[in-house]
């Protein structure tokens, strides 16, 4: 069975637009791989938060649920080689 976590983050309005949300999802993405043994990751983004979407997608995720209500939920897969190279 898939090992998974769900993430949040917030990012004060000063901070918006440079790379701090990136490097902090990127480094959580890193460390739930490396030390906790997560192969699924999930995040819930209120489907008009653009920059997020962007930043999540960015980063290898995709939408895994895309219901009627405000927010999407993206998931990503870790520790997967990848058979194509």
């Amino acid at each position: 069975p898939d090992h998974e976590a769900l993430i949040g983050y917030v990012v004060g309005t000063e901070f918006w637009r440079q790379g701090i949300g990136r490097q902090a999802v990127a480094a959580m993405l890193t460390e739930l791989d490396q030390h906790y043994g997560v192969t699924r990751v999930l995040a819930s983004v209120d489907r008009h938060n653009l920059a997020s979407i962007a930043l999540l997608t960015g980063l290898g995720f995709g939408i895994g649920h895309s219901g009627v209500g405000v927010d999407m939920l993206f998931e990503k897969h870790l520790g997967l080689v990848s058979a194509i190279s």
